[in-house]
């Protein structure tokens, strides 16, 4: 007797192995690791458009040509032109028509931003992550201010 034991592979440590492997591999194509790491796709500038309607006078300050806009930690895009008009609001008078009247002291804001996106073939990613298209919503920062757009184009 040698005193040193030899390691025997069985059937069933192969099956394990495999299976172990069949995971790893599931995991990465459940969350596109592989082509997050391997992808050869470039940002792009891309103009995009949108409307902030009923913002304050501090956030109307805010908006002039230049400003970076942020979301969340990530850089949003450069305001490339903003125009805003005092806001509108409409009710129903006692006849039942609908009457436009001035909101003082706030501003519909419309413009376009040049944002850094990845193009794919069902559209814009911010950041390589986050779906941007016309409709939607994001809550961007510039400075101390915070405000929700509503895009309304993307790569007009």
């Amino acid at each position: 007797m040698s005193g040193t034991k030899r390691v025997k592979f069985s059937v069933a440590d192969f099956v394990i192995i495999l299976m172990i492997i069949a995971c790893i591999i599931g995991v990465a194509m459940r969350y596109d690791i592989a082509e997050k790491l391997f992808s050869k796709t470039k940002a792009e500038d891309v103009r995009v458009t949108f409307a902030v309607s009923s913002a304050t006078d501090n956030t109307n300050n805010a908006f002039s040509t230049g400003a970076v806009f942020m979301y969340g930690s990530e850089t949003f895009g450069k305001l490339e032109e903003a125009d805003s008009t005092p806001a509108v609001q409409y009710y129903e008078n006692s006849s039942g028509v609908l009457t436009e009247k001035k909101n003082d002291g706030f501003y519909d804001i419309t413009g376009t931003f040049v944002c850094r996106l990845v193009s794919t073939d069902s559209g814009y990613l911010l950041d390589g992550r986050t779906y941007i298209a016309a409709g939607s919503t994001f809550t961007l920062q510039c400075g101390a201010v915070r405000t929700t757009v509503l895009i309304t184009s993307v790569g007009a």
